[in-house]
C-alpha cells in the first residue's frame, strides 16, 4: 500500500502538495512531476511509473493542485515560473529524506518538466547519481530550454510529432546532445493523445514504455 504524505512548500502561505510513496526495494527513487491537468493516474505516467516498479524503485508520485488553484491560474507567466521552480525545489529536498538512495530518477511531464528543471537546477550537485526522463517539456515560451542548457545527465526527452514543441528551432539543441536521446512519438499530441484514437494511444505508450525499460537498463 502506498504510503501518502503531505510535502510542504516555502512559496506563499501554507501550501504543500500531496504525494503517495510505494516502496519497494529502497535503493533507488523513481520521482515523477506530473503535469498541470494530467496526473500520475493517466495512461503515459502510470505505465513509466510500472517501469520503475518492476526494477525495484522506491517511486514518489505528485499530486499537483496548479490546476485547482485560482490565485496560480491568475498570476503572471514569470510568477507562474517562479511558484513551479520553487515548489521541485522544495519536493527534491523532502525526498532525499525519504531514504539513503543511490539514484534518482525523474521524470517529468510537460509543467513537470519544469517543477523537475528547478529541482535539478538547485539541487544537481548533492544527488548521488540521477537520471532524467522529460515527458511532453514545456520548451515554448518556458524557461525550461534556458535552464536545460545548465545541466547535464543522462537523460530521454520524449515529444509527439502533434506537440506544438515539435519546433526544429526548439529541439536542435537536444539532437546534437550527448546526454540526451530525443525521441518523437508520431501522431501524438502534447496530451500524449493520437490522432487515430485510444487504440493507437495505448500501443504508442506501450511501445514507449519498452523504450524506456530498455533506456533504464542500459544505464546500468
Amino acid at each position: 500500500m502506498a504510503e501518502r504524505m503531505q510535502i510542504p512548500l516555502s512559496y506563499g502561505d501554507a501550501r504543500s502538495v500531496n504525494a503517495d510513496l510505494s516502496r519497494q526495494e529502497g535503493r533507488e527513487l523513481a520521482l515523477i512531476y506530473p503535469g498541470l491537468r494530467y496526473t500520475c493516474e493517466r495512461p503515459l505516467l502510470r505505465s513509466i511509473a510500472e517501469v520503475f516498479e518492476r526494477q525495484g524503485c522506491d517511486v514518489l508520485r505528485l499530486q499537483f493542485r496548479y490546476a485547482d488553484d485560482h490565485r496560480f491560474l491568475d498570476a503572471e507567466d514569470d510568477a507562474q515560473f517562479t511558484e513551479i521552480f520553487s515548489d521541485g525545489q522544495d519536493i527534491l529536498a523532502h525526498a532525499l529524506t525519504l531514504g539513503a538512495y543511490q539514484r534518482f530518477w525523474m521524470i517529468g511531464k510537460s509543467l513537470g518538466t519544469l517543477s523537475m528543471a528547478g529541482a535539478l537546477a538547485a539541487h544537481r550537485q548533492v544527488l548521488p547519481d540521477v537520471r532524467g526522463i522529460w515527458l511532453t517539456p514545456g520548451l515554448l515560451k518556458t524557461p525550461l530550454a534556458e535552464t536545460l542548457a545548465t545541466l547535464s545527465l543522462s537523460s530521454i526527452m520524449v515529444l509527439g510529432t502533434e506537440d506544438p514543441c515539435n519546433l526544429p528551432e526548439l529541439l536542435a539543441p537536444y539532437e546534437v546532445r550527448s546526454d540526451i536521446d530525443l525521441h518523437l512519438v508520431e501522431g501524438m499530441d502534447h496530451g500524449f493523445q493520437h490522432l487515430d484514437g485510444l487504440q493507437a494511444e495505448a500501443a504508442a505508450i506501450a511501445e514507449l514504455a519498452d523504450l524506456v525499460t530498455n533506456w533504464v537498463a542500459s544505464q546500468g
